[in-house]
């Protein structure tokens, strides 16, 4: 379990003042510390003048520095492209205010205060690849034609048959060979082990715009680095070297259409650079003591995390509400006692034991209502 006080421990961004900092250029252009968290295994570059307590992603203090020789084998080229944040902090303000609003009994530190000032910015890494592609390909194109035909149908207004001209697009599919001999540029491929469920969870991105890279764009970022070899992220850029030249047979054939395109290439000259996409993280601590992780998306807004509602909170409000209902419960037994010698008093008491069987039964509302949104949200 982690405290409060364990995640929020230095500045407002969870630094702690380091004297061992390792600081290296790597080619990026601008000096940068290099760290692994050890729960998550996300490996990071920042300049920041501090070294994190945080991991920027699942926000536990388990982070440790990496040397020039640890980190070598990830990355050494600096990233080619990049999309800058563009969601400025109204936006950014109004999001979050949607994700607290309308949790039930929310957990006591979750609050737009506290989100906005755990706000990190990360730039995810996409791999770019570079290819020389040769290959002899095959594959059927379709060419549009229209076909005019005519219909009779039968006319009620005017009592009578009448001819209706119909025009239909058909497609006519030719076999075609060639040969590709070409290099393709900066043909994606994910850079982590979780991108999909990334993407999945805070939306894609417009790669049709893009930026080259500039050292200012780190200003106040983590890179967060591929997790993902090149090895591995080759396998996933295959179908798109496929998809990049069926596309160009498709043009080349000055074709409408293209289907089972074969081929057999072979790759030289692989060239391998970053794409880095844009995020914001931030955290609140929930019922265990635990950080529950909120992103939003730095180009769209949009956000996603675990809106969870606090049973403990709950918990304790239907408490406080038994503890009314026994103390009401006791004075009506002394008032009933009391009618003994004052008969109208059992009015009275018989009023406190109706409204104490009231609060009983009032006091399971907030638990229920705590786990209805929570079974209702993670469903």
């Amino acid at each position: 379990m982690i405290s409060d006080g364990s995640l929020t421990d230095g500045n407002r961004n969870g630094f702690a003042i380091s004297s061992t900092r390792k600081e290296f250029d790597y080619g990026w252009g601008i000096s940068l510390d290099a760290f692994v968290c050890e729960n998550c295994d996300w490996r990071y570059f920042h300049s920041f003048e501090s070294i994190p307590k945080l991991c920027p992603h699942c926000f536990r203090p388990t982070l440790s520095t990496l040397d020039q020789n640890e980190i070598s084998h990830l990355i050494t080229n600096p990233p080619e492209l990049y999309k800058s944040f563009t969601v400025d902090q109204d936006i950014v303000k109004k999001e979050l205010l949607k994700f607290v609003k309308g949790i039930r009994f929310a957990p006591k530190d979750l609050s737009i205060q506290n989100l906005e000032r755990r706000l990190n910015r990360i730039f995810l890494p996409k791999w770019l690849v570079d290819a020389a592609v040769k290959a002899i390909w095959e594959a059927e194109v379709g060419y549009d034609y229209q076909v005019v035909s005519h219909r009779e149908r039968y006319d009620q207004n005017s009592s009578g048959w009448k001819t209706q001209e119909i025009t239909e697009t058909r497609i006519r599919w030719e076999p075609r060979v060639g040969r590709v001999d070409r290099t393709y540029h900066n043909i994606h491929a994910p850079g982590l082990e979780d991108d999909a469920e990334l993407l999945q969870r805070i939306g894609n991105y417009d790669l049709s715009k893009v930026q080259h890279y500039e050292v200012s764009g780190l200003t106040n970022a983590y890179v967060s680095l591929p997790n993902r070899s090149e090895g591995d992220a080759w396998t996933a850029a295959l179908p798109s070297f496929q998809s990049a030249a069926s596309g160009e047979c498709k043009l080349a054939a000055a074709a409408d259409h293209i289907r089972q395109f074969r081929w057999k290439p072979t790759y030289d000259s692989q060239n391998w650079t970053l794409l880095l996409l844009p995020i914001y993280t931030t955290y609140y601590i929930d019922d265990a003591g635990a950080p529950q992780v909120v992103l939003l998306h730095g180009r769209t807004g949009r956000v996603h995390g675990a809106r969870k509602a606090s049973m403990k909170r709950a918990r304790r409000i239907s408490l406080m509400i038994v503890t009314a209902a026994t103390v009401i419960f006791l004075l009506s037994v002394v008032v009933a006692l009391g009618s003994i010698f004052i008969q109208p008093l059992i009015i009275l008491a018989g009023v406190g034991f109706l409204l104490s069987i009231l609060l009983v039964i009032l006091a399971v509302i907030p638990v229920g209502l705590v786990w209805q949104f929570n079974r209702r949200v993670s469903t």
